[in-house]
C-alpha cells in the first residue's frame, strides 16, 4: 500500500527525485511519467497513482498537457487510454467509448468511424471484434449507390456482378455478405446479399436504409409455388407480404401480418417487363420462418392463410424488407423465380435454371 500523503506531499514539493519516486512504491516508467509531468506543469495527482500502469499515465500526462479534460477517462480501468484521449480530441460523445470491455482495436474503429459521422457502438455493444468494425468502417456511404438489388445468397450477389455489371467494387465482405457497386449499362448500382429469412434481411435492409441512405431495394430471389396456374421458373412480381411470424410485434405492432411492396417501383418494373417481353406475374406470398418443405402437413398450413389474399408462392425475407421500407419512408419490391410446385413435379436442367434466374436479373436491372 502506497503512502499517498508523502505522494501528495512530493507531488506539491514538485520533487524531480528519480530514487524519491521509486521509493514510493512506482516502477522506473512510472516515475518517468511523474517526473516529466511535474517538469511540463501539469497536475500529476490526477495520474500519480499506483493502479496506473505507464501507459495510462503517459496517455493521461500528454492529454493534460493538450489542456484536455482527461477526467472522464482517468479510470484504470480502461487499459487503451490513448484511443481515449484521442476520442476527447476529436470531441466525441465518451459516452459512446467509455466501456471496459471494449478492446483496443475496438475502440479505435469507434473512433475512426466516428469522424466520418458514422456511429459502430451499436455494433460493439453486440461483440462484433474489432475487424468486423473496421470491414464495417470501410464499407463507406459513397461505396453504396441509392438502389440496391438484394438477392439472398452471397454467391449469387458475385454472380451478378461478374457477368451483366461494369466497373465492379467489392464494397463489403461483412459476415461473407459480399455486395458489389458497379454499373449497368451506365447506371450505378449496389448488388448486396441479404443472408436468409427475416431477421437477416431486416438487419441488412435497415442498416442500407438508415444509415447509408439507400432509397430502393429490390429484393431478387427464389420461391416455392403454390398455385396450380404457375409453372416451374415463372417471375412474379410481389405485390403484399403475409407473414404468420412476429416481426412487426417485435416492431410494436401488436396485429399486422401483411406488409405492401411500393406502388411507384412495382409499376417501373411492370412496364419494365412489357418493353422486354419478360412474363412477370403480380401477386400476393407468404414469408416464411422454416422451409415448408421439411412440415408434416403442407396442405392444412396452406389452409391457414387467409382466402382473401390469394398467395401464390412462399419465400423468406420480402415481409421484413417492405415492413422495413414502410417504416422508414422508403421504396422496396420484390422478384421472385419459381424453383419448386407443391403442385408440379417438375424437373429442370441447370442452364433453364440459370436463364429463368438471369430473365429476373434482368428484368431487375432494367428497372433501376
Amino acid at each position: 500500500m502506497q503512502n499517498v500523503e508523502e505522494i501528495n506531499k512530493n507531488i506539491e514539493n514538485k520533487t524531480v527525485d528519480k530514487q524519491v519516486w521509486q521509493s514510493l512504491g512506482f516502477d522506473e516508467l512510472q516515475t518517468i511519467e511523474i517526473i516529466r509531468g511535474i517538469e511540463n506543469g501539469v497536475d500529476v495527482s490526477v495520474y500519480c497513482k499506483e493502479e496506473f500502469n505507464a501507459a495510462q499515465m503517459k496517455a493521461l500526462r500528454l492529454g493534460l498537457e493538450e489542456k484536455l479534460d482527461v477526467s472522464r477517462f482517468a479510470d484504470a480501468q480502461y487499459d487503451y487510454m490513448e484511443e481515449l484521449k484521442q476520442a476527447v480530441r476529436s470531441g466525441m460523445n465518451m459516452d459512446d467509448i467509455c466501456n471496459p470491455k471494449f478492446s483496443h482495436s475496438v475502440m479505435r474503429e469507434i473512433r475512426l468511424a466516428s469522424e466520418l459521422n458514422y456511429d459502430l457502438t451499436r455494433y460493439a455493444k453486440l461483440g462484433y471484434s474489432g475487424e468486423v468494425l473496421r470491414q464495417i468502417r470501410l464499407a463507406k456511404k459513397e461505396d453504396i449507390e441509392k438502389t440496391v438489388l438484394m438477392p439472398g445468397d452471397p454467391l449469387r450477389a458475385k454472380y451478378i456482378a461478374e457477368n451483366f455489371l461494369e466497373n465492379v467494387k467489392l464494397v463489403n465482405t461483412v459476415r461473407n455478405m459480399l455486395a458489389y457497386t458497379g454499373t449497368y449499362k451506365g447506371k450505378k448500382v449496389t448488388v448486396f446479399s441479404s443472408g436468409m429469412g427475416m431477421p437477416s434481411m431486416g438487419i441488412y435492409c435497415y442498416e442500407l436504409f438508415k444509415f447509408y441512405d439507400v432509397e430502393k431495394i429490390i429484393r431478387i430471389g427464389s420461391c416455392g409455388s403454390y398455385n396450380e396456374d404457375l409453372n416451374l421458373f415463372d417471375t412474379i412480381l410481389v405485390d403484399k407480404s403475409y407473414t404468420e411470424g412476429n416481426f412487426a410485434y417485435e416492431w410494436n405492432e401488436n396485429n399486422c401480418h401483411i406488409a405492401e411492396s411500393n406502388k411507384e417501383l412495382n409499376e417501373k418494373i411492370e412496364a419494365t417487363a412489357k418493353e422486354n417481353n419478360i412474363n412477370c406475374i403480380k401477386g400476393n406470398t407468404l414469408c416464411n420462418d422454416c422451409f415448408d418443405g421439411y412440415l408434416p402437413d403442407i396442405p392444412a398450413f396452406i389452409n391457414r392463410f387467409p382466402k382473401d389474399l390469394d398467395i401464390i408462392a412462399c419465400e423468406m425475407e420480402a415481409f421484413a424488407l417492405f415492413y422495413i421500407a414502410n417504416h422508414l419512408g422508403k421504396q422496396a419490391s420484390c422478384l421472385l423465380t419459381v424453383v419448386d410446385s407443391y403442385y408440379k413435379n417438375q424437373e429442370s436442367s441447370s442452364e433453364e435454371r440459370e436463364k429463368s434466374l438471369n430473365d429476373m436479373i434482368v428484368l431487375a436491372l432494367e428497372s433501376i
